[in-house]
């Protein structure tokens, strides 16, 4: 996926502070001292992390708790984000397919016309503007060819070096 855009959700809990203790004055040991009280203070912070638009199970059940049937609000909620997060690319994937079938035929006409014209020109006895206005657009047409197939060589090798593995020395 391309960077996609992930719901990053924290969940922090923090245990309450254990009320202070006291330990009993020990008046009768050896030396007789007079020991202070003891007080025993403990911290304790828990956190977790989840990332995407479902928490995990323990907390999800614990929505049901606080609201009527908020795991299953909380499930719906998620699968219609996905049903319109997968709409949304399908209609992008649409978009761009049609831009890029639209500049081939304008792209095919342009090159036509000028094909055409320079056949024109050239009958009408200027052969060399004539053969100028063929040859150019049938350069474009051959420079495009071989970019696009270049481009997609090397993008098939990136593929293939990212899913293979690196070996190590």
């Amino acid at each position: 996926m391309s960077k996609r855009n992930k719901r990053s959700t924290s969940l922090q809990r923090t245990a309450s502070i254990i009320k202070p203790q006291k330990t009993e004055n020990l008046e009768n040991t050896k030396n007789h001292q007079n020991i202070p009280e003891k007080v025993n203070h403990q911290l304790t912070h828990v956190e977790q992390h989840f990332s995407g638009p479902i928490p995990p199970p323990e907390l999800l059940a614990q929505y049901n708790q606080v609201v009527e049937n908020g795991a299953d609000r909380i499930m719906r909620m998620a699968e219609l984000q996905s049903s319109h997060r997968m709409e949304l690319e399908k209609n992008i994937v649409d978009a761009s397919i049609k831009r890029s079938n639209q500049g081939l035929y304008l792209g095919f006409t342009l090159a036509l016309v000028c094909i055409l014209g320079g056949i024109i020109i050239t009958i009408n006895g200027q052969n060399v503007v004539g053969i100028t206005s063929i040859l150019i657009p049938l350069g474009a047409i051959v420079s495009i060819f071989v970019y696009t197939k270049e481009r997609d060589r090397e993008n098939k090798e990136n593929k293939t070096r990212k899913t293979t593995p690196k070996s190590k020395p």
